[in-house]
């Protein structure tokens, strides 16, 4: 069995059954990196909890058992970020980025507006590891984010056999001169880059190109953009 997980330090994928556990003092503990050596106990909040609501049943006793916890009754570990399992969840899936919770709610109300199932992350560390395990056909993020922007974590995406085939679209309000387009094209591996305000049928049309027809749309009177 394999759990593959970006680093938060370096941004590697590692499998987490293979690493060494950290000895932080406090009241948890992480895998470490197999590259870098590094655990995730600071990361951000919601990447740990993220992770653990991901991991396989026999990691999750693995750490209750390392730090002398009971086992936990069974329960779904899939509630809090779908209802469905990967395998279940519809498709095509886009997974919404963006470390604005009203950008997230704005674009994925347009987004299921237009027929496609939505996931969310608020930075690019849970965007990697949903990536990873739920394979959505399409990703946009926010270029400018804490920690990891939306570019670089395009990079990581597409250097993975496992998600390199996942489309991602970078939006962004700032880089919007015609020299950071052409660098996410050539530097980073976008599949496509823009502006906002987004206007939604731009949106429809870039996902059709890229990812093709999704379930039947919902309504057609969209009355709202992507501004922020």
């Amino acid at each position: 069995m394999k759990f593959m997980s970006p680093c938060t330090s370096c941004l590697e994928f590692f499998d987490a059954f293979e690493s060494d556990w950290c000895d932080c003092i406090g009241s948890d503990i992480s895998p470490k990196c197999t590259h870098c050596g590094k655990c995730f106990c600071r990361s951000a909040l919601e990447f740990k909890s993220d992770f653990w609501k991901l991991a396989p049943r026999r990691l999750n006793e693995m750490r209750r058992r390392l730090l002398g916890l009971k086992p936990r009754a069974s329960s779904d570990r899939f509630t809090s970020i779908s209802k469905e399992g990967p395998a279940e969840i519809r498709r095509p899936l886009v997974l919404v980025v963006d470390d604005s919770k009203l950008i997230r709610m704005t674009t994925m109300r347009l987004l299921r507006d237009l027929g496609y199932e939505t996931m969310e992350a608020a930075d690019a560390e849970q965007a990697l590891v949903l990536t990873d395990l739920y394979h959505p056909e399409a990703v946009i993020s926010d270029a400018l984010m804490p920690r990891v922007d939306g570019r670089d974590m395009c990079r990581t995406i597409k250097s993975s056999e496992d998600t390199r085939d996942t489309k991602v679209i970078i939006m962004t309000g700032l880089y919007k001169a015609p020299r950071y387009k052409y660098e996410a094209f050539h530097s980073y591996g976008v599949d496509d880059y823009l502006c906002k305000p987004i206007n939604p049928h731009e949106l429809q049309q870039t996902l059709l190109r890229l990812i093709g027809l999704p379930r039947v749309m919902q309504r057609r009177d969209f009355a709202f953009e992507v501004v922020a």
